[in-house]
């Protein structure tokens, strides 16, 4: 047998109902604010890691230049095949730098 209050919804009195309809509108309103500030978060993460990024590349390229620097002096010290490797490696380290964004200045 099954029990009447298992069947019919629980009656709610008029001021009832309209206290959880208000506390439904300010959980919802509060949903809102916090998927806002989350998106908000989310661009501001965002921001950060390529800020992040930028930096770490600046920082590598340069500790790289004054290598590149050594390898001039290099390959000007050297003659024959041994200058002739150098120049090389010189050329692809400056081919990925210029590809990485940096530009020569003569």
């Amino acid at each position: 047998m099954t029990r009447m209050s298992e069947k019919s919804p629980t009656v709610q009195r008029p001021d009832e109902a309209e206290a959880l309809r208000t506390e439904n509108e300010q959980l919802l309103t509060k949903l809102k604010y916090l998927q806002a500030e989350f998106e908000n978060y989310r661009k501001r993460a965002d921001r950060d890691a390529e800020i992040v990024v930028k930096f770490a590349h600046e920082a590598l390229l340069a500790r790289l230049l004054p290598i590149l620097d050594e390898m001039d002096a290099a390959v000007d010290a050297l003659q024959g095949e041994a200058g002739k490797g150098i120049r090389m490696v010189r050329d692809n380290l400056t081919k990925a730098l210029r590809e990485a964004g940096l530009q020569e200045i003569p």
